[in-house]
């Protein structure tokens, strides 16, 4: 890869035809969920991600992930639990943009935005171990453990490894935010990072 490579989170509801397109193309792809490159378990965990807009205390933030100025590559979804101040994240990248390190990059924006922005005391994902590439997603969080044969895809029992990262883990620098860079004043309103050419491997 040359040069840098800039990725930001811009809002779905200014890319509603964007981000329902990418969606789309996902669950066309994943089936049975086997392939579904995501920091989700499932996608029974993103389907009915809708009903918490009608719950108290609940909050759904939706993102297109951007490469450069207007390339698509992505979405994210932050699920805010206000009350207790946690945050679940979701990020999903379209097949072509696999393989280059988008993806870890990619959920540290998401993490740095419930840290800084959403004032998180906690942020969940999860992966199911059918999905290699979203376990590697997990970009520095902590793997609390594995609920043993929670899902059943295609006949088969498939696990679900769970992960956490705290603010105080945040804060003491468990996760390394070295390549997490603040946004310029022309990308205001979106979250960004910048992946560096010696951060282009094949995760």
């Amino acid at each position: 890869m040359i040069g840098t490579q800039i990725i930001t989170l811009a809002p779905a509801r200014s890319m509603k035809s964007a981000y329902n397109g990418i969606w789309k193309r996902l669950l066309g792809e994943a089936g049975s969920a086997l392939r579904f490159g995501n920091i989700a378990s499932s996608l029974t965990r993103i389907g009915p991600l809708d009903w918490l807009w009608i719950r108290r205390g609940f909050e759904i933030h939706k993102f297109v992930l951007i490469r450069g100025e207007s390339e698509s590559i992505g979405v994210g979804v932050i699920e805010r639990d206000l009350s207790n101040r946690v945050c679940a994240i979701v990020l999903g990248l379209l097949p072509e943009y696999r393989g280059c390190r988008l993806g870890p990059v990619s959920a540290r924006i998401l993490l740095r935005k419930c840290f800084t922005e959403f004032d998180a005391a906690r942020v969940e994902s999860s992966a199911l171990t059918s999905n290699p590439a979203s376990i590697h997603m997990q970009d520095g969080m902590v793997h609390e453990g594995t609920l043993r044969d929670r899902f059943l895809i295609d006949g088969q029992r498939v696990d679900e490894m769970l992960f956490r990262l705290l603010r105080s883990e945040w804060e003491s620098g468990v996760l390394d935010r070295e390549s997490i860079k603040p946004a310029s004043r022309s990308q205001a309103g979106r979250s960004h990072a910048a992946i560096s050419p010696g951060e282009s491997s094949s995760t």
